[in-house]
């Protein structure tokens, strides 16, 4: 009898110190990762025919070397960089074409060759006194760099280069302005935009009497309504996974409540929807919620979730509510300039229903992936300990998210 009371006390404090060992790893690792920021900078391509136009919604955040290194840093906000001085604002405007011209490149493709096209830059925004910067959803900063450039003959593209930039969402606009498609490119890729076409001079005299000469046709390359929504998902997609950590955390805290599929899929479309709720009211501009008050709010959903764990034993209504409730914040999250330009766009449900797909298709790959991690040790005694460790570690560091936003 005291032999068997012996190893089953060893066996609980091998359980227990498993169970701490998980603990500690989860949350020094996590400790030091950051939390998102939805990571593409916005593009609006239009030509009138004889030159073409990019408007790029520069993220500050991306103007100097120093703060983009640092992953700590928070978001510049639109009142710090109108609170700046005009030799800040120079050195701003200058490292932010600097690296805008690392990042993109704008080629003509005449079959096999490919020629490197120059651009100016010009900054719109710093042509009032003082400087009249978009007001944007979230409250962050932005100013507007033109990117032109002459109609070439041949295939216009952008091409973005390899390496740790952020992505592009481009616009592509008709010749009367009119948003006709949009298109995600990645580092290392590109998209063709315009194509130029010279057409041969004929035998036909023209009203001077003089020979007809060549003539150039514009053509606009626009992607398919299916290409447009792939690039929405995607953009949905990457906005939980890999971008979104603090994302992901809440799911994993939503998770660990119950490992079974049907209170997981009603917790997660639950989810959804409400994310996709303030999204579209943002969009609309019915409400406007600044990033220095969601972003805290955001760590704190999380760990609310994650100590609620301790005490709920099954999916119940109440448990539904905090989910929608927090679902409303972490959509309020994702607006931001996205927002802006979905608005700006018009037709905004193509994107809206797209953009949730890929979250609600990421969310499900986070439950099918825990599920698969640790699903099998339910059948322990001991699984209890695990659960509330993890539980635990993700409390911890929603915790520390929050003290460390506000």
């Amino acid at each position: 009898m005291l032999s068997a009371c012996l190893s089953a006390k060893l066996s609980y404090n091998a359980h227990v110190n498993f169970s701490l060992r998980i603990f500690f790893i989860w949350w020094l690792t996590l400790l030091g990762l950051s939390a998102h920021l939805v990571e593409q900078i916005y593009v609006d391509f239009t030509h009138d025919g004889k030159s073409w136009r990019a408007e790029v919604l520069y993220d500050v955040g991306y103007a100097t070397e120093a703060q983009r290194l640092d992953v700590d840093a928070p978001q510049p906000t639109r009142e710090w960089l109108a609170e700046q001085s005009p030799e800040k604002w120079a050195e701003l405007r200058e490292g932010a074409e600097k690296y805008l011209r690392e990042c993109i490149e704008w080629q003509v493709h005449q079959g096999d060759k490919v020629t490197k096209l120059d651009w100016t830059a010009s900054y719109p925004d710093f042509d009032f006194d003082p400087p009249n910067f978009p007001e944007l959803l979230g409250g962050y900063a932005y100013f507007r760099i033109l990117v032109d450039g002459e109609l070439p003959t041949g295939t216009l593209v952008m091409k973005i280069n390899e390496g740790k930039h952020p992505k592009y969402l481009v616009a592509m606009h008709d010749i009367h302005g009119e948003i006709e498609a949009y298109e995600y490119i990645k580092p290392g890729g590109s998209l063709e935009l315009m194509r130029v076409v010279s057409k041969p001079a004929t035998a036909a005299k023209g009203e001077d009497g003089q020979p007809a000469e060549e003539t150039e046709v514009v053509e606009s390359i626009v992607p398919s309504k299916t290409s447009s929504f792939v690039s929405f998902v995607i953009l949905g997609f990457e906005h939980v996974l890999p971008e979104g950590l603090d994302h992901v955390l809440f799911i994993l805290a939503m998770v660990l409540l119950s490992l079974t599929w049907r209170p997981l899929l009603t917790q997660s479309l639950m989810f959804t929807l409400a994310h996709s709720v303030t999204l579209a009211l943002s969009v609309l501009g019915f409400i406007n919620l600044p990033g220095s008050i969601i972003e805290p709010l955001i760590a704190l959903s999380i760990a609310f979730v994650a100590v609620e764990n301790f005490w709920l034993k099954k999916l119940s209504k109440f448990r539904l509510g905090v989910i929608f409730t927090f679902g409303l914040i972490h959509g309020a999250g994702f607006a931001g300039a996205l927002g802006e330009k979905l608005g700006s766009g018009g037709n905004i449900i193509m994107p809206l229903l797209a953009a949730n797909i890929g979250v609600e298709l990421a969310q499900v790959f986070i439950i099918f992936a825990v599920l698969l991690a640790i699903g099998w040790f339910r059948k322990f005694d001991w699984f209890h300990y695990l659960r509330d460790g993890l539980s635990a570690s993700i409390a911890l560091i929603g915790l520390y998210w929050f003290i460390d936003r506000i």
